[in-house]
């Protein structure tokens, strides 16, 4: 292996000078002109097919490779699509599908929803990043290969509060997780930590009765009536 810079010729696309990426029939191109080449879609002016446009080559192609009779561009070995290959010669839609695959081993189980947003994600690139790095996502998988409940209760109690709730969110908003009011949970949360300090179980049982038949019952009545997603509870506390 050289350390060597590597030489620079004229890119024959885009006329600057620059080390070539590939060289095609017509010559060298820079890596800019590769993948904008290897992107570039649009009608093709013979069959009218959304196609990758490539002649003439560069930014003015007008033809796909069938029809102009050239040797076709690269293509995802898994879907064929003429698309700029991501990962291991899999197109970023693809490659998102595997990687999905590898968090969410069951994609007909309780996470079924979850696997079919990620993998039809608007933002690919995105997507990828998010399955292949966040801590959420490493959540998702707990939850996916049962080392974790699927329950707001077992998020509750997870160390990474921030990713817990994300992947909260995202459970709720597919449908997975029922929604629930956080205000409430927080507050009973809150009174079972106060009635745990308290030394005497005479008292303890008199102010739990209390807490869960008047405290509580008021503001979930108070939420069941309110249009909004949380109920105020600072008052109670």
């Amino acid at each position: 292996m050289s350390c060597s810079p590597r030489p620079k010729v004229l890119c024959v696309h885009c006329g600057k000078l620059s080390p070539p990426a590939v060289h095609w029939p017509e010559g060298a191109v820079c890596k800019p002109c590769y993948r904008g080449a290897l992107s570039r879609r649009g009608i093709c002016e013979t069959c009218r097919s959304e196609r990758r446009l490539v002649d003439p080559p560069g930014p003015n192609a007008r033809l796909c490779a069938d029809c102009s009779g050239t040797q076709g561009l690269l293509r995802c070995r898994e879907c064929n699509a003429e698309e700029c290959p991501y990962k291991d010669g899999l197109c970023i839609r693809c490659a998102l599908r595997e990687q999905t695959r590898l968090l969410i081993d069951n994609i007909d189980g309780p996470l079924a929803p979850i696997y079919r947003a990620i993998i039809s994600n608007p933002q690919p690139y995105s997507a990828y990043n998010w399955v292949r790095q966040s801590a959420s996502a490493k959540i998702m998988a707990e939850i996916s290969n049962g080392t974790l409940a699927l329950s707001h209760e077992a998020l509750d109690s997870y160390p990474k509060r921030v990713a817990a709730n994300l992947v909260r969110q995202i459970l709720v908003a597919n449908g997975v997780l029922m929604r629930r009011d956080d205000r409430l949970s927080e507050l009973e949360t809150w009174i079972n930590s106060k009635l745990d300090k308290v030394s005497s179980s005479k008292d303890q049982h008199l102010l739990r009765s209390y807490a869960i038949w008047w405290v509580l019952r008021r503001n979930r009545e108070r939420g069941a009536l309110s249009n909004r997603s949380t109920t105020s509870t600072g008052h109670s506390k």
